[in-house]
């Protein structure tokens, strides 16, 4: 059996071969860092360049306010454009690399409760995979939660837009008469516990 000599041709063509996957393994990390990074930086601090709640670089002080769910109401616009794209662009990993499309419907932005449960998941998720201080099993915890969720998410969707239409979210009807009922009975049970506050002697002995 005839084996051909390696020559140094062989040898180059060997390497180059070698290079040009490690060119390709290259551009795939760096891509998949672009995607990290597009997740991320909605939660960097400016003016530091680090994760918002982490402390600033020498100073121990936190940046701000990251790895926390969204108060939307407290957002300024600019500040909700941010939160907004950041969580839609998670969304769309999450349903691709788990499979969601069955369990989260396309609409799910149009639905308060599915906001604020993905806004949350997000959330714990970038504590989980991109802080520097997490656990080794903040991971696993994470997708515990990720599990939970996807129940709520699912007993949320009452009128089955997974199946892909949308329908809104029936209005919560409103009984004045109920209102009226417990304002009445907040105001009956501020008065009386005012009141007893005031009966306790300051050394607090009983009162004789």
């Amino acid at each position: 059996m005839r084996t051909e000599p390696i020559t140094d041709g062989h040898r180059a063509g060997g390497a180059v071969t070698d290079l040009r996957q490690v060119i390709d393994d290259l551009d795939q990390l760096r891509e998949e860092l672009d995607w990290v990074i597009s997740l991320v930086e909605p939660d960097l601090d400016p003016t530091t360049g680090v994760l918002s709640g982490q402390p600033a670089p020498g100073t121990g002080t936190p940046t701000g306010r990251a790895g926390r769910a969204n108060a939307w109401h407290t957002l300024t616009p600019g500040e909700a454009g941010h939160a907004w794209e950041a969580l839609a662009g998670w969304v769309d990993w999450l349903l691709n690399r788990y499979c969601l499309d069955d369990a989260i419907p396309a609409c799910w932005y149009r639905h308060g409760a599915m906001t604020d449960e993905l806004d949350a998941l997000r959330a714990a998720w970038v504590a989980a995979y991109l802080d520097p201080h997490a656990k080794p099993i903040d991971g696993t915890i994470w997708h515990d939660l990720l599990d939970r969720a996807l129940t709520r998410l699912r007993n949320w969707d009452r009128y089955g837009c997974s199946a892909g239409t949308h329908h809104d979210d029936a209005p919560t009807p409103v009984d004045p008469a109920a209102r009226q009922a417990r304002t009445d009975h907040l105001h009956r049970q501020i008065d009386t516990g005012t009141r007893q506050l005031r009966s306790v002697p300051n050394d607090g002995s009983a009162a004789g």
